[in-house]
């Protein structure tokens, strides 16, 4: 789901909600599994500068995930927890 925060296409709120299934110990090789989850929150919004010194605009992006217990790409917690993200980005 893409929330829009104004007419400017890069002003942002994603939320993304993750279901899976995984194997009980990583085991591939059992039919046993339990169920997890996450829902993962990215907020974008966009500042432009109008002066002409090099910098186009910059943003500050806030976020926080939510998770279960299971493996889930690019979250280094197997545990379930709760994560909160804080940063900037630049256009040159």
């Amino acid at each position: 789901m893409l929330i829009r925060l104004s007419n400017i296409a890069e002003n942002f709120i994603h939320i993304i909600w993750t279901f899976w299934q995984q194997p009980i110990n990583l085991d591939f090789n059992t039919n046993k599994s339990f169920n997890s989850g996450a829902i993962d929150i990215d907020i974008k919004y966009w500042f432009f500068n109008n002066k002409k010194i090099g910098l186009d605009s910059y943003s500050f992006n806030f976020g926080f995930i939510c998770k279960t217990k299971g493996f889930l790409a690019e979250e280094i917690i197997h545990d379930e927890h709760f994560g909160i993200r804080i940063g900037t980005s630049i256009k040159l």
